[in-house]
This record gives structure tokens, C-alpha cells and sequence, in this order.
């Protein structure tokens, strides 16, 4: 008997591998500039997980990527400067692949992150007394967060949940557009 207390504490769970290489590249064309990013991260980790086998729960072991480890993450900013007119602007995007989000005792249980993409611009002028003003805007695609939960046996009779790509959606979430418009003074 588990009882019904949830106790969460951080653990070492063994020996993990975590390989990977990275792209990052930037050039300006005058007043242009490209700026791109790009890595891939390849992690494993093998740990015991629960499983029921009729009346009985067995442990069995799964390998998975570390926690929170996306396999693919890429970044591509424009940049402009225009430092006659005292004019900077940037316009970013950026994907981070399927990750893991909580890590289930059982067997096929995790809750995974789907891939996103997020778009953010900024832009700033800068005036001779030393004041700028400047905006920034974050997550304009207002790209949701999906989280989900392979299938498996624990979740084949849920038929009437919402799914992506095939996965019970165990929560979907908006965080909205950000805006920040400030006034800077440098001495």
C-alpha cells in the first residue's frame, strides 16, 4: 500500500550519455545580418520502471533522453542596424524539438513536450543625448505548449481525450504574446 503521500526528491539514476555538436553562424551584409543556430543533442539513460502484468507489477527497465533534452534545436535571426540613424531591430525564430517533460515510475508513462516554434522581434533608436526608446515583442506565433502521453496500455481505453499525432493530450496550454515598450537613459 503507496498511501496516498507524493514525495519528490532528486535522485542520480546512473550512467547517461549525452553527445552532440553545434552549428552557430553569423555574418553581416552591411547593415543585414543573418544569425543562425543549430544543435542536435543525442541522450540515453536506462531506468527501472513499473509494469503490471495481470495482478502483478513487475519492474522492467526503459531507456529514454534525459530529462528536458530536446533532440533538435534551431535558431534564425535577422538582424538590422542602421547606427547613422541610431536604428537597431532583430527578428528571431526558434524550434525546440519533442522533449521529455515528467518522468512516470510506469512503464510508457512519460509526459512528453511537443516540438514549437516561437517568434520574437525587437527594435530600439537611440538618440544622441543618450536616451532610446525601444519595443519588444515575444512569442507572437502564440504557439502552444502540448504535453502528452504516448500510447500505451494505460492509455488505449481513453478514447474520447483529445490526441496529437496519435498521444493523449495530458495538457494544452497559451501563454499569450508578450509586449514591452520601454524608455532607456545612458549617461
Amino acid at each position: 500500500n503507496e498511501g496516498q503521500a507524493t514525495f519528490i526528491t532528486p535522485m542520480n539514476f546512473g550512467d547517461a550519455t549525452n553527445t552532440g555538436v553545434e552549428v552557430d553562424i553569423m555574418k553581416y551584409f552591411k547593415w543585414f545580418g543573418i544569425k543562425a543556430n543549430y544543435t542536435y543533442t543525442h541522450s540515453s539513460i536506462t531506468t527501472n520502471k513499473r509494469k503490471r502484468e495481470g495482478t502483478e507489477v513487475v519492474t522492467v527497465y526503459q531507456t529514454r533522453p534525459l530529462y528536458g533534452q530536446a533532440a533538435h534545436v534551431a535558431n534564425l535571426s535577422f538582424l538590422f542596424n542602421f547606427p547613422k540613424y541610431g536604428v537597431e531591430a532583430q527578428l528571431s525564430g526558434s524550434y525546440t524539438g519533442k522533449r521529455l517533460s515528467e518522468i512516470s515510475n510506469w512503464f510508457d508513462n512519460d509526459i512528453w513536450e511537443a516540438g514549437y516554434v516561437e517568434l520574437d522581434a525587437s527594435v530600439e533608436k537611440s538618440f544622441r543625448s543618450g536616451l532610446s526608446i525601444f519595443a519588444k515583442a515575444s512569442n507572437l506565433l502564440d504557439s502552444p505548449v502540448v504535453r502528452f502521453i504516448n500510447p500505451n496500455s494505460l492509455t488505449e481505453s481513453l478514447k474520447d481525450y483529445p490526441k496529437y499525432d496519435g498521444a493523449v493530450i495530458e495538457r494544452q496550454e497559451w501563454h499569450d504574446i508578450a509586449l514591452v515598450v520601454g524608455i532607456r537613459f545612458s549617461l
